[in-house]
């Protein structure tokens, strides 16, 4: 499955290239919340693979923290160490003198100064973004933007983040949105033209299968992929609708919904942490917290920590909750 998912974005990429977007905002909405620091990169394993590393100068060896600047190639690399101009505003035509020197055939020497009136230009923006190897806290390699950005949906915010969004466009032909923790900001749409967590049940084969696939690719460890696997294949049993990523605050976190139960639950794809379940009726205002203001605040309705009795724990919970639904029992 994993092999069929990087031979399709292979062919994406041969059939888009050097993609670029016009408005990074569109797709940074999905992604990050207004004000919030982020940043832009791609896996390395993705990296290592573009076959535009030569051509740009970029290094093949993974070096922590080592940053490195794009060779000036196309409109977004050149810009990136040029900078990019635009016509002055208001208008206004400039005089440029060129000496031109040459032989005719016949042996004639001409020499004589020529005047161009041509578009005053002004600087619009010279950014020079280097990329930065990193490893995040979960092991994974990735290459990323040397300097944090932000989304704020303005003009200079806006043209800096597309302009570095276009700078792995165009060499890449894709990129990924990081957190300020070099974390994957998952989402539905993780790439801006692909869709990443399957719409509909969790019990679905192909949704399952789908829901484990996008896992691999962010969990590298083996026996943490197959943790997260079991906890599924129990949660599947429930038939569970899949909402989507969890907010920034529960990182690696994936909304299953229950709607006959009532609640909403939070399953992350990394071991060592907790599945949380929410009240469906007040999910999205709690859920905004801070995961330490959600524990002392108790403002979850379980927390089922992944430990050796998690299986159990889970299960009974789900069954009574079905049980007091089936007799209008009133929830706890």
């Amino acid at each position: 499955m994993g092999n069929n998912h990087y031979e399709n974005r292979a062919n994406d990429s041969e059939k888009r290239k050097h993609a670029r977007i016009l408005n990074s905002s569109k797709y940074l909405s999905a992604f990050v919340d207004e004000k919030e620091a982020f940043y832009v990169g791609l896996l390395y394993e993705d990296y290592i693979n573009s076959p535009y590393l030569d051509k740009y100068g970029l290094p093949k060896d993974f070096v922590e923290n080592a940053s490195f600047t794009p060779k000036a190639k196309k409109a977004a690399s050149k810009n990136n160490v040029n900078g990019k101009f635009v016509r002055k505003q208001p208008e206004e035509k400039v005089t440029n003198t060129k000496h031109i020197e040459y032989t005719t055939k016949d042996g004639t020497h001409v020499s004589y100064n020529r005047d161009f009136h041509i578009y005053a230009k002004a600087l619009l923006h010279k950014y020079n973004i280097q990329f930065t190897f990193k490893t995040n806290i979960h092991g994974i390699k990735i290459v990323v933007s040397s300097i944090p950005l932000v989304y704020i949906n303005d003009i200079e915010n806006n043209m800096k983040n597309t302009h570095v969004i276009n700078l792995f466009c165009e060499i890449f032909n894709d990129f990924e949105v990081f957190t300020s923790k070099l974390e994957p900001a998952i989402h539905f749409n993780k790439r801006f033209d692909m869709e990443l967590l399957p719409k509909g049940t969790l019990n679905e084969a192909e949704n399952f299968e789908e829901v484990v696939r996008i896992s691999s690719h962010y969990v590298k460890d083996n026996k943490e992929q197959k943790a997260f696997q079991k906890r599924l294949h129990l949660l599947k049993d429930y038939e569970p609708d899949i909402r989507g990523k969890g907010p920034n605050n529960f990182f690696g976190y994936i909304v299953f919904g229950f709607s006959n139960l009532d609640i909403i639950l939070l399953e992350t794809m990394y071991s060592n942490n907790a599945t949380y379940v929410f009240k469906l009726s007040d999910y999205e205002t709690n859920i905004i917290r801070d995961k330490q203001s959600v524990l002392r605040e108790k403002l979850m309705i379980e927390r089922f920590y992944h430990d050796a009795n998690w299986e159990k724990r889970i299960r009974r919970f789900l069954n009574n909750r079905i049980k007091s639904c089936e007799g209008n029992i009133p929830h706890e």
